[in-house]
């Protein structure tokens, strides 16, 4: 009996919620799944406002090839340590399947969690042919910081001319700081928008947003005030609360 649902971060959801919404026609803005196949079959009712998994390793391969052979060995090489579950793999599987397109060389390293010493795999990363121009740290927040950490202490980083990239949330975690002091040595990837390029709007969002948590809003935070606010323009443009009114106005949006 809703006229629209909005949010869902978790991809598995997002398509269980997805299949309930194209049953009952109900329009749907997702916020922040990734996976592919949320959209992939363009089904009428369901639009996003996050990237999905393979437009993220796209941007990767093209930040890589703007990066070039960052340690001047003759190879463009890049790391990538995924958990060992579905969304490691289907990332590590993108990753293989996009990266060379860009011409750089993908790597996959696996890793069981929880884990406290990644010392065999610092020695796979070293007994590499080449040094890897940057490695990925796709591990859960506070696998991934220890790791970064071993990862400076055993020489694998900037010095060495490899670049280390973690997630955003990275800036805003504890374990962040106690693990990587000052925060030296770290690409961070950010989705969503930043100081320098948030409009107006967000702005204010953020300034509110700030009163109530003390820091910059993550990118779950402004994709759930953004999805809201499409279905609630798209309903007040349609002027009513019929599902094809509300997506006929959701395709015409201008943002």
């Amino acid at each position: 009996c809703v006229a629209a649902i909005v949010g869902v971060f978790h991809s598995d959801v997002a398509l269980a919620v997805k299949e309930v919404a194209q049953r009952y026609h109900i329009p749907v803005v997702f916020a922040d799944p990734y996976a592919d196949e949320v959209t992939a079959d363009h089904a009428p009712e369901v639009f996003r406002i996050a990237p999905t998994r393979t437009m993220l390793i796209q941007m990767m391969g093209q930040w890589l090839a703007k990066v070039g052979d960052y340690n001047k060995d003759g190879e463009r090489l890049t790391v990538l340590v995924v958990e060992n579950s579905r969304y490691g793999a289907m990332r590590g599987e993108l990753a293989q399947q996009w990266l060379p397109t860009y011409g750089i060389k993908p790597v996959i390293f696996t890793v069981d969690l929880p884990a406290t010493d990644f010392s065999p795999l610092i020695a796979r990363i070293v007994a590499l042919d080449q040094l890897p121009d940057a490695v990925f740290l796709y591990l859960h927040n506070g696998d991934n910081f220890l790791l970064q950490q071993q990862l400076l202490t055993a020489g694998i980083g900037p010095k060495r001319s490899t670049l280390l990239v973690a997630p955003a949330n990275a800036l805003d975690d504890t374990t962040f700081w106690q693990h990587v002091p000052a925060g030296e040595f770290t690409v961070v990837t950010q989705i969503g928008p930043w100081y320098s390029t948030v409009p107006k709007m967000g702005q204010r969002f953020a300034e509110v947003y700030q009163q109530y948590f003390k820091r910059w809003p993550e990118a779950t935070a402004f994709e759930a005030y953004d999805a809201l606010w499409l279905v609630a323009d798209a309903i007040r443009r349609a002027g009513s609360l019929a599902a094809d009114d509300i997506i006929r106005a959701l395709e015409q949006t201008d943002i």
